[in-house]
């Protein structure tokens, strides 16, 4: 009777202890899948929204934008569909750079200008309002016609006695 309640105990021990490897297998594929998802998940830069002011004038066919630092990359080429949906003439990248050699820095963007097909403010507008709906863009705006305004001279007295400030060589 001892060698039988002697095995009974071993045969409990025996599924317990595979039990306990089976529950901790269990739980550190779990946590693996758990790691390897937050992994994959991109952490995106808030929204940049801007209001388009109606009083400046701006391109009919050109939009400006601003991509989120955590997918910029100097001279990194970007997926068409990353800009929408919309039609496009062109997607021209303002931030490249012909020295490869330079380095990104952590707060490097990537600034895009796209070109549309028409000459439309209306298309302008719907490109934007598209744009802002997209994970990765960081801001959308219109490409402004600026006046370059008057030349300021600056307050310093010794401005003039500096060479190669005063346009004269």
């Amino acid at each position: 009777m001892k060698k039988h309640e002697s095995f009974k105990k071993g045969k409990l021990i025996i599924t317990i202890m595979f039990a306990l490897i089976a529950l901790l297998a269990i739980t550190i594929f779990l946590s693996n899948i758990v790691i390897a998802k937050a992994v994959d998940v991109k952490v995106y830069e808030d929204k940049i929204y801007h209001q388009i002011d109606e009083n400046r004038d701006y391109d009919g066919d050109k939009v400006l934008v601003v991509l989120d630092k955590n997918i910029s990359g100097l001279n990194k080429i970007h997926k068409t569909e990353l800009f929408g949906d919309f039609p496009k003439s062109e997607i021209i990248d303002l931030t490249a750079s012909k020295n490869n050699s330079e380095q990104k820095k952590d707060d490097f963007r990537q600034i895009f200008e796209i070109v549309l097909p028409e000459n439309n403010k209306q298309k302008v507008k719907e490109a934007i309002w598209e744009l802002e709906g997209i994970k990765g863009i960081l801001s959308a705006e219109p490409s402004y016609n600026l006046e370059p305004s008057a030349l300021v001279y600056p307050n310093d007295e010794a401005y003039y006695e500096q060479w190669a400030l005063n346009g004269k060589n």
